[in-house]
């Protein structure tokens, strides 16, 4: 696809509709309302009680503002992910605990290498990919040709690509509904699984291991850098899922890009990073059952909704009039 033939569009995650990339410049990032540490010290207390999938965290607000480039930056802003506080007075992040002191330590800059074994290092490189902090990344994965660590300014999950190529949140419309793009597959209510509000008709009941969801941008390709999904609240919770990416619809080979598990007792989505082959663009998206849901019985529900993607989307000129204008 040849530049004079495209529109990219780079998600800016901390605005309300895409910004549109014509002759191969990007406007800057605007910054909207006051960013600075001092600020976000009104608006949050101190010290911050983090919830990591369980384990609880006391940290500070400069501890997390180190790296201002980071996702734990992003959520602890002016502009925040807007997270939940918790009965305990805890921030809960749906990941694994069992690195976080790392993540930590880093930003503390007090973190070695000592004494960590090559698989532990590469489980940190990973959670350093989520967190988006690209220098420790880049500190355990030297010369790495695939550095995902891509920075995701401020925003309320679930505002994504879908969420754009419907028009925005205010003036939403199930871009499926209106041919922007196609969905298939084998779960229950596939239009409803890219909708914005849990829905209990989404998914699969019983043994659903297998069945998926194929969402087609038709005149658009993507270059993921997260994806979020929601339990849609009926039946159980627990729901494993594998997400790979085709380059084009014409039979090509599908690509894994993330695989995780909606763990969750509410209905807010889930943020999750891209973690393989996240330098390729993708037309086609599919969201696959891989295994069952937190119960450990036989069941294998896969009540999951709210499925949005993230990254840079590329609009063919074609496909112009669906640009937002902001």
């Amino acid at each position: 696809m040849a530049d004079d033939d495209t529109i990219t569009l780079l998600l800016r995650l901390n605005k309300a509709d895409l910004q549109t990339k014509f002759k191969d410049e990007v406007k800057p990032v605007q910054t909207v309302g006051p960013r600075t540490l001092s600020d976000c010290k009104m608006v949050w207390k101190e010290p911050v009680l983090l919830d990591i999938g369980g384990k609880l965290f006391k940290t500070t607000l400069t501890t997390l503002h180190r790296d201002g480039n980071s996702l734990l930056a992003q959520m602890f802003s002016i502009l925040g992910f807007q997270l939940p506080r918790e009965r305990n007075g805890s921030y809960f992040i749906d990941r694994d605990g069992e690195h976080f002191q790392h993540i930590l330590n880093y930003l503390r800059g007090c973190f070695t290498l000592e004494g960590l074994d090559r698989a532990t290092l590469n489980e940190i490189a990973y959670e350093a990919e989520f967190y988006q902090l690209r220098g420790l990344y880049e500190l355990l994965r030297p010369g790495s040709p695939r550095s995902a660590v891509t920075r995701m300014a401020s925003q309320p999950v679930g505002n994504g690509v879908l969420c754009q190529l419907g028009g925005g949140s205010s003036n939403w419309v199930n871009p499926a509904t209106t041919g922007k793009v196609a969905v298939s597959g084998s779960f229950d209510s596939l239009i409803n699984m890219i909708g914005r509000s849990p829905d209990k008709t989404t998914g699969s009941c019983h043994d659903a291991r297998g069945k998926h969801l194929v969402l087609d941008l038709k005149s658009c390709l993507l270059k993921p850098t997260h994806c979020s999904m929601a339990y849609n609240g009926t039946c159980h919770t627990g729901a494993s899922w594998s997400l790979t990416g085709c380059e084009t619809a014409a039979g090509g080979t599908w690509k894994q890009l993330a695989a995780g598990q909606v763990w969750s007792d509410d209905c807010k989505p889930q943020l999750f990073a891209v973690t393989e082959n996240a330098g390729s663009y993708y037309q086609q998206f599919k969201l696959t059952c891989v295994s069952g849901d937190n119960r450990g019985g036989n069941c294998f529900c896969f009540h999951v909704g709210q499925l949005e993607l993230y990254g840079e989307l590329h609009y063919m000129k074609s496909y112009a009039k669906y640009v937002p204008v902001a």
